[in-house]
């Protein structure tokens, strides 16, 4: 069975054979691609221990997300930030550090996806 995005639920292309990975077509946007939940590299600023324990108890924070192209590279590495967006994030982020910004984003995620998810089932 062939693996699918956690986010979109298409079928995904596995190896890049032909090198197609991120072209504009659909086998290069059905990429298989993995996103870690909480990034590595913030290992530098945060403590990522306390960091997953705030998010989620630490359940499935090591996990990789498996996701198409699409999903990983055009919506997690840049979102649409629609208008009125960021001085909504302005003001939460005030005064916070780069760690509690990340916890405040996170937050502002998982508070958006689930009032989504009662208007559409309303």
């Amino acid at each position: 069975m062939a693996a699918k995005c956690v986010l979109c639920g298409t079928e995904l292309v596995e190896g890049n054979v032909d090198h197609v990975y991120g072209k504009n077509t659909d086998e290069g946007m059905r990429h298989l691609s993995t996103h870690h939940r909480v990034a590595e590299r913030l290992e530098k600023f945060l403590a990522l221990d306390t960091i997953k324990e705030k998010l989620c108890s630490g359940a499935g924070m090591d996990d990789k997300l498996v996701l198409c192209y699409f999903c990983h590279e055009e919506m997690l590495h840049n979102p649409i930030l629609l208008p009125g967006v960021e001085t909504t994030l302005a003001k939460a982020f005030a005064s916070k550090d780069r760690a509690e910004r990340l916890m405040v984003f996170a937050e502002t995620i998982r508070m958006g996806a689930e009032a989504y998810k009662e208007q559409a089932e309303a």
